[in-house]
């Protein structure tokens, strides 16, 4: 269920509209906001371009943790 279901439809509750579609309201509550979830993907994008800057460097030695010093773009 979105945000936006319950935008367009402003006369049903919360309640009737979790009911509708068979979820909690503690998990709709509880579910990241789309800024957070944008966030985290961000972060794990940039996790993982540093895991492949350290792997595909040829200065990295076995066991050397990942560095990243290049710019990601957003």
């Amino acid at each position: 269920m979105s945000a936006r279901l319950k935008e367009d439809h402003p006369q049903v509750s919360l309640r009737q509209l979790c009911r509708m579609f068979s979820v909690s309201r503690s998990w709709y509550c509880g579910k990241p906001s789309t800024e957070q979830k944008a966030r985290k993907d961000l972060d794990l994008r940039d996790a993982i371009a540093r895991i492949v800057c350290w792997s595909s460097s040829t200065t990295a030695t076995a066991g050397s943790p990942p560095s990243f010093t290049g710019e990601v773009v957003r």
